[in-house]
């Protein structure tokens, strides 16, 4: 007689079967063996914690070091921003600045101004800047300019062939700010300006200067500030340590706007390093930096001018050859907290993150010793799922004698 084959449904019994007598049998030895199911519970639940604190980011402290070329920035406190800037030979503005003015004065014919001072006054529906010039080697230091709390800099630029620092847009925000422009002694400077005019003598637009005092002046609304010196500064021009947000490395556009998407954007990012927990990156060349959150930067710390100069090779004809081109623009430190850091050229396919985990938040608790922990509990668990079994394996076979 042909043996029948045990049909699938029976087999699906059998397993039902099987499973449903080792769960019993697993029940009485849990409740026979307490402290055992207690350790084995234990290690299984340490397991998931540490495997799931690998995976949770939490905010961790970050920091940085920058190669920049441009930098905007909130102030989120009352603190200084220029300070020591002197040697200034010339200082330009853009968009509706009063400036008032004490000395001798005399017109671009030398003939004097019979007036002890001058006021320039905004005029309805002009383009406004005025600009003030050193003669002889004559020269102005900004004393300090402070920013008040949500005052904004945006496109901070410095550009080293020209001794250049330039503002794009500085901002007040309800508060104005105020710096003073001294004078180095008994010296003469040139004033240009365009949509301002001089009670009496509407008909300049320039004239020159031997001041008497020092200039004050009271930023109350938006301005583009240009300072340009006689010499590249060697005094640090910045305030140490700064208190900011809504930081961003965007470089400012310098093709025709109209000719890109709204949303086409530049990195201004020439190199540098950030570090976050254990794990560091290499930046290079126009990588974005984005933060989650996004607003994770906090301190600007020693803001300063590149002082690189390009490396030369002299040949065998004694000539001079550059063998990289000198970094431009500013080095800054940055720190903040943040979940996670993402790098690359493109801002939406970064080839790099660096992400803190929960335990990585702990004292003590680098990624080595967890990894080292997990291991240890795994070998832990499968040794003592190993001993249920041999124990269930011997109870089935008594039960079966």
């Amino acid at each position: 007689m042909k043996r029948r084959k045990p049909s699938h449904f029976s087999r699906k019994l059998g397993i039902i079967s099987w499973l449903k007598k080792n769960a019993q049998r697993f029940k009485l030895f849990i409740n026979q063996n307490p402290r055992f199911t207690a350790l084995l519970s234990l290690t299984i639940a340490l397991i998931l914690i540490i495997t799931l604190g690998t995976l949770i980011p939490s905010f961790q402290t970050f920091e940085g070091s920058l190669d920049l070329q441009s930098l905007s920035f909130t102030s989120q406190t009352n603190q200084p921003f220029l300070t020591n800037a002197d040697s200034i030979s010339e200082i330009y503005t853009e968009n509706a600045l009063p400036l008032t003015l004490e000395g001798i004065f005399s017109d671009t014919n030398s003939k004097h101004i019979k007036l002890e001072k001058i006021t320039l006054k905004p005029i309805a529906d002009s383009e406004f800047w005025w600009q003030i010039s050193g003669q002889n080697n004559s020269t102005l230091a900004l004393a300090k300019l402070s920013l008040t709390p949500e005052a904004s800099v945006k496109n901070l630029q410095y550009d080293p062939h020209n001794q250049r620092l330039t503002i794009e847009k500085l901002t007040p925000h309800q508060n104005s700010l105020n710096t003073t422009i001294n004078t180095n002694g008994i010296e003469t400077f040139t004033v240009n300006f365009n949509g301002y005019q001089i009670d009496k003598f509407s008909d300049i637009n320039s004239f020159t200067w031997q001041p008497s005092n020092s200039i004050n002046l009271k930023i109350n609304q938006e301005i583009k500030l240009k300072l340009k010196f006689k010499k590249t500064p060697e005094n640090p021009l910045f305030w140490g340590k700064l208190a900011v947000k809504k930081v961003n490395f965007i470089a400012p556009l310098t093709v025709n706007q109209d000719n890109f998407a709204d949303n086409y954007q530049e990195s201004a990012i020439e190199g540098g390093t950030v570090r976050l927990a254990d794990k560091n990156y290499n930046l290079s060349t126009g990588q974005f930096l984005t933060f989650n959150p996004q607003d994770s930067i906090r301190y600007l710390l020693g803001l300063r001018l590149a002082t690189e100069k390009t490396t030369t090779l002299k040949t065998n004809d004694n000539q001079t050859v550059a063998i990289n081109e000198a970094f431009q623009g500013f080095k800054v430190d940055i720190s903040g907290e943040t979940k996670q850091i993402k790098i690359g050229l493109n801002e939406n396919l970064p080839v790099a993150k660096l992400q803190a985990s929960w335990l990585e938040g702990l004292p003590f608790m680098s990624r080595d010793v967890f990894i080292a922990l997990i291991a240890f509990l795994s070998s832990f668990v499968a040794t003592l799922i190993g001993w249920l079994w041999e124990l269930s394996n011997s109870e089935e076979n008594n039960e079966e004698e």
